[in-house]
Parts: C-alpha cells; structure tokens; sequence
C-alpha cells in the first residue's frame, strides 16, 4: 500500500478494472502503467474439490475417499478419517 505522494503511479485514476479466467483481478490506471493484483478465494468447509460451491460433487468426492485419508481434502475434519462426520460437514454447508 502506497500513501498519496509515495505511488509509483503518478496518481489513482482507474482506466479498466477486470478478472481474468484466472481469477487475477487487472488494473489499468489511467496514469502510466498496469498492475497485476492477485485475489484469493477464503476456502468453503466442506468444498472439497475446490470448486466454490458445496454441491453433489463433494458429496461423491468424500464418499469415494471413505476410511484412512491423510491430509486429504476429504478429511473436512482433520482426523485422518473420512467419515459420516465429514459427510455431515459437507452437507452442513451446502451452497
């Protein structure tokens, strides 16, 4: 973060403002130059595969995992077990 005076950019006037298909939001100031600003997803319990939405297909991805998982993403838990618990957790947040 720059305070006012300190930017590399003469100033803050925005041109464009996009996301790309990778999830990078893109910023094209009207001054000189263009910034790159990569954007996080905060990770969904019980979205396993990563997909943004607690759907059916987590439900299938933790029943196929079923039993011993090691920091596998269908152990919602954490307990080294893929079990009705994780199930539970998954459907509690269904989106």
């Amino acid at each position: 973060m720059y305070l006012y005076g300190d930017s590399p950019l003469p100033h803050w006037q925005l041109d464009a403002v996009a996301f790309d298909a990778d999830g990078d939001l893109w910023i094209s100031a009207l001054s000189e130059g263009v910034a790159v600003i990569e954007v996080g997803m905060e990770a969904i319990p019980g979205d396993v595969n990563n997909d943004g939405v607690v759907d059916i297909d987590d439900v299938f991805a933790v029943l196929a995992a079923w039993g011993p998982c090691a920091a596998c993403p269908e152990d919602v838990n954490g307990d080294g077990f893929v079990d009705i618990d994780d199930l539970f957790a998954v459907l509690a947040n269904w989106t």
